[in-house]
């Protein structure tokens, strides 16, 4: 377990020395946007809140659902979605609820599928959306500062 948590740390390392403080930054900000695209759109189908809706989040929310979700898991599997991970049982809630996490790695085309599939199996309904908003004590107010490296450097360091 050791050697392969020193792996990981090891290849988190590389990444962020290949991206680099505003490659970091940009990644960052991609992922809080497409989390805000996600929940604006999301947020307006039948039977789907915010488990947690007074609770500050940065790229990865719980989502309660008013319907089971191992069915609608396996229609999302079957049109090539990964929707989310059902935590339902992990706590004391006795509720649906969908852990979703979105990165710089989705696209706007990602986004709308997943709506979409989503709006086509729940349905949709005009409500009042409210995001709670991250306290600006929360987050870095100075700039990242760490060097970017190119993938050749990074990768012939760890070669050696």
């Amino acid at each position: 377990i050791c050697s392969n948590q020193a792996f990981v740390a090891s290849l988190d390392g590389a990444c962020l020395l290949n991206k680099g403080a505003d490659g970091l930054e940009k990644a960052a900000s991609t992922a809080r946007n497409n989390m805000l695209k996600t929940l604006q759109k999301v947020l307006t189908l039948k039977g789907v809140e915010l488990k947690f809706p007074k609770t500050p989040f940065f790229n990865e929310v719980t989502l309660k659902i008013d319907q089971t979700l191992a069915p609608l898991m396996k229609k999302a599997q079957k049109a090539g979605l990964q929707i989310g991970v059902d935590v339902s049982k992990r706590n004391h809630f006795n509720e649906n609820l969908l852990l979703i996490s979105l990165s710089d790695l989705q696209s706007e085309k990602d986004i709308d599928g997943l709506y979409h599939f989503l709006k086509n199996e729940l349905g949709s309904i005009e409500k009042t959306i409210i995001i709670p908003e991250i306290p600006k004590s929360y987050l870095r107010q100075d700039k990242l500062s760490f060097p970017q490296l190119p993938a050749a450097e990074v990768v012939k360091y760890y070669q050696k």
